[in-house]
């Protein structure tokens, strides 16, 4: 892998950890929180809606092709929305219980796990269509 690729690989994930502060923790609300057990909820898909704008963001600053970039971003809303609903719908609801703590731990490795695959797909696209 050529410094350029490895610099833009790296920008990309450090992005995309900031794209998720925003989102998850400037961004998101008590609404937004609380509704993710409704499966279908306008809220949660605003919410992945941001995630997805903030992926598109994070391509656009880097130059990505729109090809890859689309991809990227409909590769992150689907599992988010999913990862997120899940942890809300099987996970404990009450921050005082340990569980909850556990299950939203196991949500943010699953998202991070995410961006990883993100980025691998990234790799290969730029390193198969110079």
């Amino acid at each position: 892998m050529t410094t350029p690729t490895f610099f833009i690989l790296a920008s990309f994930g450090i992005l995309l950890n900031l794209k998720h502060f925003i989102c998850e923790y400037i961004l998101q609300n008590e609404q937004v929180f609380f509704h993710r057990l409704r499966y279908g909820s306008i809220n949660s898909f605003i919410h992945t809606l941001h995630h997805a704008f903030g992926t598109m963001v994070a391509g656009l600053i880097l130059n990505f092709d729109l090809v890859l970039i689309l991809g990227l971003v409909f590769i992150e809303a689907f599992i988010h929305y999913h990862v997120d609903w899940a942890i809300a719908r099987f996970g404990a609801q009450s921050y005082k219980d340990k569980k909850y703590w556990q299950w939203r731990g196991a949500e943010e490795f699953m998202h991070h796990v995410t961006f990883i695959l993100l980025i691998l797909l990234a790799k290969y696209y730029l390193t198969t269509n110079p």
